[in-house]
């Protein structure tokens, strides 16, 4: 049962995103390729660049950045949004089919094949989806309150927004945190007494330093 859809290992173009903040100062630019995976290929980051024009790239910064965590918004934003455009989880009305009685011809499939035809389409769609990805970006690290455990990274992203606020001079840098982390992980909602607990991890875990700590109020 052939099935000629889905979409092509062609190379996409790079994707990129202003970090920390949608202002910047950095500009963090991902490459997505298709890369061997076992006995198949997925697709994955396979270059990551961080630039600016005002600051120094040190190695703070670096170790500060998110890498998965932008990997699956690129991901989301090339290769999610053009597999919805495509509407590969749709199944089609008609399948046409190899004519048995005219090698070299097609036909319109009966009502009574359907069924095989599409349970056939559906595995070859999830070995796509996986092979994209796709899947993977509904198992991100948080839900309706966050995420379930508070990760390295998550705090090193609460110290790296915690300091752009003070920066900036937030009158509220607990609610400047909230507003830019909900922004950036759309299915989180960070009530103010959680991001005052992560405030404190990171803080006793050396992401906020002392200067910063004490502006504002967390």
């Amino acid at each position: 049962m052939p099935y000629s859809g889905g979409m092509t290992q062609k190379e996409r173009p790079p994707w990129s995103t202003k970090w920390p903040t949608d202002d910047g100062p950095f500009e963090v630019t991902i490459e997505l390729s298709w890369l061997p995976y076992g006995d198949t290929r997925r697709i994955d980051a396979s270059r990551v660049s961080v630039q600016s024009d005002t600051d120094p790239v040190t190695t703070k910064v670096l170790h500060g950045v998110r890498v998965w965590s932008l990997v699956q918004d690129a991901i989301k934003e090339t290769v999610g949004r053009e597999w919805d455009l495509m509407q590969m989880d749709v199944p089609p009305r008609e399948w046409t089919v190899p004519d048995e009685a005219n090698p070299g011809r097609s036909r319109v499939a009966s009502p009574d094949e359907h069924p095989a035809l599409n349970a056939h389409r559906k595995e070859l769609v999830a070995a796509q989806r996986k092979m994209l990805r796709l899947d993977e970006l509904a198992k991100a690290p948080g839900g309706s309150s966050g995420p379930r455990k508070i990760t390295d990274d998550v705090l090193r992203e609460v110290g790296t927004l915690y300091a752009a606020a003070v920066s900036q001079n937030a009158p509220q840098p607990r609610e400047y945190l909230i507003n830019r982390m909900q922004t950036k992980h759309p299915g989180w909602r960070i009530a103010p007494r959680t991001a005052s607990r992560w405030i404190k991890a990171a803080r006793d875990a050396g992401y906020i330093n002392s200067q910063e700590s004490g502006s504002g109020k967390s």
